[in-house]
């Protein structure tokens, strides 16, 4: 009993507004009863609105491990758990991340989108193997890690008995630059153009769901193109580059 009397005391002098109403718990500066809608209140009684709440700052040592920094071993208990991360090596920098129950995700901001469009002439292919475009498109996912791309433009080849080949690629690192070979990972399907007279230009449109990206990781966006007969080059133009995180 001497212990409770004691504890009371102690908030009494401290000055603390608390309300507690059977499983609602409110902190304020007027002592305001919390709302039955929340075990913890933070905002009834505040009248002012000039005060924050600042969460626990934690230095994130991988987007997949719980423990360490945090104490213990996770349970499912933890899953919704938030910290603010200030290590700006991890995933997408210092922010707020909150545990899935299997990794950190980062939640400030929107998701990632990327769009481009590209009128300047792009060297085209004579080569029956693929040849990187150089088109340098760029995302860099917030959120999921699984992201929309989407490339169209025209299509050409100079010889019209051939067909030209493209296929969308996306990868890490330095974007490869216009007629290297190919690199990278390869998206969506390879789609074929048949061209009906020489040069002329035939439209078409790539997609691929990207899904597995690391977040806070660069990605360039490019196209593989090659020609079925090396007597025609094959060629792309009027581009645009769509990239949008979902």
């Amino acid at each position: 009993m001497r212990n409770h009397i004691q504890c009371v005391l102690l908030i009494l002098l401290l000055g603390i507004p608390l309300s507690s109403f059977s499983q609602n718990v409110g902190i304020n500066t007027t002592g305001a009863t919390p709302s039955t809608n929340a075990i913890l209140d933070l905002n009834t009684g505040n009248t002012s609105r000039n005060l924050g709440f600042i969460i626990p700052h934690v230095k994130l040592t991988s987007l997949t491990t719980f423990n360490p920094p945090i104490a213990n071993t996770n349970t499912t208990s933890d899953t919704g758990m938030v910290v603010y991360n200030t290590n700006a090596a991890i995933g997408n920098g210092a922010g707020c991340y909150i545990w899935d129950g299997g990794e950190w995700v980062f939640t400030d901001g929107a998701p990632a989108s990327y769009s481009n469009t590209i009128t300047s002439a792009i060297t085209g292919t004579t080569s029956t193997t693929a040849k990187m475009m150089g088109l340098a498109g760029s995302i860099t996912p917030n959120k999921s890690g699984t992201v929309l791309l989407i490339i169209s433009g025209t299509i050409s080849n100079s010889k019209n008995t051939n067909k030209s080949l493209v296929q969308l690629y996306t990868g890490t690192g330095t974007a490869p630059t216009n007629g290297v070979a190919i690199t990278g990972t390869a998206r969506g399907t390879q789609q074929t153009a048949s061209i009906e007279a020489t040069s002329a230009e035939e439209p078409f449109c790539v997609t691929a769901l990207a899904t597995g990206l690391t977040v806070g990781t660069a990605y360039w966006i490019d196209l593989g193109v090659a020609s079925s007969a090396t007597s025609g080059t094959a060629s792309v133009s009027n581009i645009t580059i769509s990239a949008v995180e979902q």
